[in-house]
This record gives C-alpha cells, structure tokens and sequence, in this order.
C-alpha cells in the first residue's frame, strides 16, 4: 500500500462559529495526491449542530482526477478510510451481501420459530420478573442490572420481546435450551462469518487516509 502525504485542513478550527443550531456543513477534512499523482483524493464531512452538541453527521469520498475516478472507492477504516479498487470494492460488497442473506434466511425458518415459541412459554411460566431475569442471563439474553430488565420488559409481551432480540448470536443458546440443534445455528454462523473474512481479504487498500472524524484529525503538518 502506497504512503501517501496526507494534509489535514485547518478550517476544521474555524468553522464552529456562524453555524445556528441544527444546521449542517460539508468540510473538507483529509487529502492527498490521488493514485496516479495528478490529481486528488479527499474526505468530505459533514458537520451538524444539534441541540445535543457538534457531531460528525455523514462523510463520503471525492476522487478528483478523471483517470482515477472510475478506477477507486472508498470504505471506512477504524477512525479513517480507505482508498480501494473499485472492482475489490463491488466483491466486498457482493460477499458480505451473501453473508447477510445466509443470516436472514436461517433466521425465517420454521423451526426459529418454534424455539422461539418454546423459550416464550418458559418465560411466561416463571412467577417473577426476577425469575426471568436470572433466566435471561442465563441464556445470555440479558447483560444489565434486574431493574433494567424490569425496564426493558414492562407491558411488553414476551414474545415481542424475544422478537427484539432475534440475532444469531442469540440463538445457539435458544436452541439448546428448548431442545433444537445448536450446531445448525453455529454452522450457518461459521458460513456467514467465512464470507465475511473473505470480504474483508478482498479489499487491498492503495492508501489509508485518516482519521475522518471532525473532532479526531489533527491539525495541518501534525
């Protein structure tokens, strides 16, 4: 991957004023010489004021070089971005899609359904909200404190609340404790997650630039 110079914008630290609240400005906040050298990438921003204080809103990439353009795409990197082959790009995207659909279609089936109709019943069997509190973190559904359950699970129906949570992280637990096969769940799981390494593999950077964050870059020459 090339190494590219990369200059932070100084108008990052200038910006803050004149903006009334809830009103948004798309900045310029990271560029360098682009892959060929004859023109530029760069990271646009988009700066919101909103009554809960400054925050990045949206970014998006600009190649500005007409022989580049067609060529590259962006993906996010951790706090920066990535510049990449546009056709790595569209494989990425392709298998992470597939990955995607594998989770879906395990989650329609029939017998999700069933596990999650069994887990209800044994929900609502239990005398109190403790009780199924100590169930919930038994089955990993649940990480918070008894108040917070009792919280998240008032005038809601166990089975609207079970629906919240249908994941596939979940399940494997689901299936084992209402007698399903947790090795199905784990299988399509493992499928999904080998796409996904294979999305990421995909992608071979040609510069990195970053970070993106309107509040994280630093300043220029830093």
């Amino acid at each position: 991957m090339a190494h590219a110079r990369v200059i932070y914008d100084n108008v990052l630290y200038q910006m803050y004023e004149g903006l009334s609240m809830g009103s948004q400005e798309a900045v310029t906040v990271v560029r360098a010489a682009c892959p060929c050298g004859n023109g530029q990438v760069r990271i646009v921003v988009t700066y919101e004021d909103t009554d809960w204080g400054s925050r990045d809103h949206d970014w998006h990439g600009v190649v500005a070089c007409e022989r580049c353009k067609p060529l590259y795409a962006f993906v996010g990197a951790g706090r920066g971005a990535d510049v990449v082959h546009v056709e790595d790009k569209e494989l990425c995207d392709r298998l992470r899609d597939e990955a995607k659909a594998i989770r879906r279609r395990f989650l329609a089936l029939a017998e999700v359904e069933e596990v999650l109709e069994k887990v209800a019943a044994a929900f609502d069997a239990l005398p109190s909200v403790a009780a199924r509190y100590r169930l919930a973190v038994q089955l990993k559904l649940e990480t918070a404190t008894l108040a917070t359950f009792r919280r998240h699970t008032r005038d809601c129906d166990t089975r609207r609340w079970l629906a919240s949570l249908r994941h596939m992280s979940n399940l494997a637990a689901l299936f084992a404790f209402a007698g399903g096969d947790p090795a199905s769940v784990s299988a399509a799981e493992a499928q999904a997650d080998a796409l996904e390494a294979q999305a990421l593999d995909a992608l071979r950077p040609t510069m990195s630039l970053g970070p993106i964050s309107l509040f994280a870059s630093p300043r220029e020459g830093q």
